[in-house]
């Protein structure tokens, strides 16, 4: 098992690993930090994760969420649907560099948009016939470390992205958000994951220790989430990842409820299969397990209560 709560921010000066677009954008950035906040969306092994975590946080409809047994009649209203519709998003990038050698760029991207639940307030009802919108603020944070492999006059010549961290979120502010999550563990068919802090979880880009899970196209892996809330009613946590469909989501399992100091300690579980869209030969995608507190979407006047954390993977055919 690798435990990663704690992992190489210096010693990731070896392993230059990736490949980058052409490098004929224009104009040319003239500083380092232009030069690594301009690859974080132009390089293939950064970009791609990054492009995956957005398209698996916005839903295209809401999803039916009875169906998978998640529905309880003594809640304010009765849960039919939901679905997060993103309507804008803010990104920033912050960089800090260690000596000559080392940078680490902090990407914050702010979620806009509606919690849209379809409910009824009969608990008899069959089908839904109110829709509430609840408006949120969602930030998502990832870091990429990137090493110095040139001194040439043009920036962006200079630099490759090493390592990436996991996506970690939550919804503004965050006293809004009434739980934690503890920990996540990734089953991969050669590897182990263990994770406890995940934007200081370093996961290398290319095939050295410490990687990026690859896994084949139709390999299973089995994701574990556990969460500590002092809410006797369990959390709504979703499953996001690359499916059949493209972008799916699915309900995950709670398997277990512990008492602890602090709450109520609940562990949740899915099992899913990689998928490469045909054609495709390579996809880099993220893993987001998507807790929202009880409240949030049973009861209409409670705010949105969100924590998110994403784990990224390469599919292979």
């Amino acid at each position: 098992m690798k435990q990663f709560s704690f992992i190489f921010l210096f010693a990731l000066l070896i392993a230059l690993v990736g490949c980058s677009k052409d490098d004929a954008i224009t104009p040319t950035p003239t500083t380092d930090a232009q030069a690594i906040e301009e690859m974080l969306t132009s390089v293939d092994s950064v970009s791609e994760f990054s492009e995956s975590d957005e398209a698996t946080i916005s839903d295209p409809e809401e999803m039916d969420w009875e169906k998978y047994g998640f529905n309880k009649t003594t809640t304010p209203v009765k849960v039919f649907k939901w679905g997060r519709r993103v309507n804008s998003v803010d990104r920033n990038v912050n960089v800090t560099r260690f000596g000559d050698s080392l940078a680490v760029a902090l990407l914050t991207k702010v979620f806009h948009g509606n919690l849209v639940i379809a409910v009824s307030y009969e608990d008899t009802a069959h089908r839904a016939d109110t829709i509430i919108h609840k408006p949120f603020h969602e930030r998502v944070q990832r870091k990429v470390i990137f090493t110095r492999i040139a001194n040439t006059d043009n920036p962006r010549r200079n630099w490759k992205p090493i390592a990436i961290s996991l996506v970690v979120g939550g919804a503004l502010p965050d006293s809004v958000n009434q739980f934690t999550i503890e920990k996540l563990e990734v089953f991969a068919p050669r590897d182990t994951y263990t994770v406890t802090e995940p934007l200081n979880t370093w996961l290398r880009l290319g095939a050295h220790r410490d990687h990026v899970p690859v896994v084949h196209h139709g390999d299973s892996m089995v994701v574990r989430l556990t969460v500590v809330s002092d809410d006797d009613s369990a959390e709504a946590v979703a499953f996001r990842w690359v499916g059949d469909r493209g972008h799916d989501r699915a309900r995950m399992r709670l398997v277990s409820s512990t008492p602890v100091s602090g709450g109520i300690e609940r562990v949740y579980e899915r099992t899913f299969r990689a998928h490469l869209p045909f054609g495709r030969f390579i996809g880099r995608y993220n893993v987001v397990l998507d807790v929202h507190s009880w409240g949030s979407l049973h009861d209409d006047a409670q705010a949105v209560s969100n924590r998110l954390w994403g784990f990224p993977y390469d599919v292979r055919r």
